[in-house]
């Protein structure tokens, strides 16, 4: 099915990087218009999401003739339930009344979008606006530290990457298989902004000398579903990740039950979870950076001013660079270079690059105080060590200010949750099952 997508607060979810685009997508989609007080949305036709209470089995709920499972994510106790000869909100109606069930709820879609842009000459103001090359005079990363990017993959050959890519624990949700090649173009370009090589004599320097594992949520039209996003986010806690960097984002009234689980889950497990504010330009604050486990980032231009796409709110935590943003691309040909984007290094622009630029300030802030530091004293020192911007301290506009990957180096008290035993035999297990 082909679907022309629509602007703001059309979709509840999209890679936050901004470009009106027509995308194909193999499963069919409806549009959600039936509450007026929800945005409307898109969502997997003839599937829907079932969560169970504890020690609830899928058998004990009787499903009948208009049920099948496709897909469990068994630290959640979620399922995710193919649905014929009923409507997906008779299907949604009808499990919730089931006793055991903790929610029911649609299969919401997620996209890519992006600004077009055709910058005649590539550079990268980023790292030097917030101050990395202080920063690597006393801390360039360390690969103990763990970065997962939930997109569309990783161009994992890149001669750019290839060193900092961690191939054991990253998935293909895609595929099914343990390869989540990008075929798409943004996973690779948010990628490369946090961890591109420093100083090997190649392209160009990402924030942090960290290792990136890679889950693959969205195809190579750049899209996908919930229920996919929610193990992207459950799996990276459980394979040791201390940053979870999602550029995606949707808008919804109320907030998705099951992503909010999903985080839940992975932010107990010490992970810091990053997510891009949304592009629509208005004080909305897209989801999943609008939970507050989630570190909301909006996005400035060079001269640091808040680029105008740029949602903003009272959940917004700080700011990053974001337009024109030169990273890595994939070394063959994807999706993105049908749309004019160059082979190996493109500009792009949107919250979705601003989001890694702030997981990779943090990569670096734990790398000098050690992945065993909590998430939530990870959190106060970005905040309390933020560049002010507009109005003197936080503001809807600019949150906390500019990350300074500068001054979030440097000890701290403990607090929080502490992560401990990153590798057990059980994540191992996961990994590899």
């Amino acid at each position: 099915m082909t679907i022309k997508l629509k602007a703001n607060k059309a979709i509840v979810f999209v890679a936050c990087l901004i470009l009106i685009a027509t995308i194909s997508i193999g499963i069919p989609i409806k549009a959600q218009t039936g509450d007026p007080d929800e945005p409307e949305y898109q969502y997997a036709s003839h599937q829907v999401i079932v969560k169970l209470a504890p020690g609830v089995d899928i058998e004990d709920l009787n499903l009948g003739q208009h049920y099948s499972v496709l897909e469990d994510e068994s630290q959640l106790n979620s399922y995710l339930l193919s649905v014929v000869g009923l409507t997906e909100q008779q299907a949604v109606q009808e499990l919730s009344a089931k006793p055991g069930v903790s929610f029911a709820e649609l299969n919401m879609m997620f996209t890519t979008m992006f600004v077009p842009n055709d910058p005649l000459y590539q550079y990268q103001y980023g790292p030097k606006n917030i101050n990395c090359e202080d920063a690597w005079d006393s801390e360039r990363g360390e690969e103990s530290v763990i970065v997962s990017v939930i997109d569309t993959g990783i161009d994992y050959t890149h001669h750019d990457l290839v060193d900092n890519y961690r191939p054991l624990g990253s998935w293909n949700f895609i595929s099914h298989n343990p390869y989540p090649l990008d075929d798409n173009g943004h996973g690779t370009h948010c990628a490369g902004i946090i961890a591109a090589e420093i100083d090997n004599g190649i392209g160009i320097s990402g924030i942090a000398n960290v290792e990136i594992v890679s889950m693959k949520v969205l195809d190579e039209y750049g899209s996908g579903f919930l229920f996919t996003v929610v193990r992207g986010i459950v799996r990276s806690g459980l394979v040791g990740a201390d940053i979870i960097s999602m550029s995606i984002g949707g808008y919804r009234e109320t907030p998705p039950k099951l992503l909010w689980a999903a985080c839940n889950f992975s932010y107990n497990l010490g992970v810091v979870i990053v997510a891009a504010s949304g592009n629509g330009g208005s004080e909305d604050i897209a989801y999943p950076a609008r939970f507050p486990n989630v570190i909301a980032v909006g996005a400035v231009d060079e001269n640091n001013e808040r680029a105008s796409f740029s949602d903003y709110g009272a959940d917004l935590e700080v700011m990053a660079p974001g337009v024109d943003i030169c990273s890595t691309m994939p070394t063959y040909w994807v999706t993105l270079n049908d749309m004019g984007y160059d082979l190996q290094y493109a500009n792009l622009s949107g919250t979705s690059m601003a989001c890694p630029h702030v997981a990779g300030a943090l990569a670096l802030f734990f790398s000098q105080n050690g992945v065993e530091t909590s998430n939530s004293v990870a959190r106060e020192k970005l905040h309390e060590s933020s560049i002010d911007l507009g109005t003197a301290g936080f503001d809807i506009y600019n949150g906390y200010g500019l990350v300074n990957a500068s001054g979030i180096l440097g000890p701290l008290d403990g607090g929080g949750v502490i992560k401990s035993d990153k590798m057990s035999i059980s994540k191992i297990a996961y990994m590899l099952r």
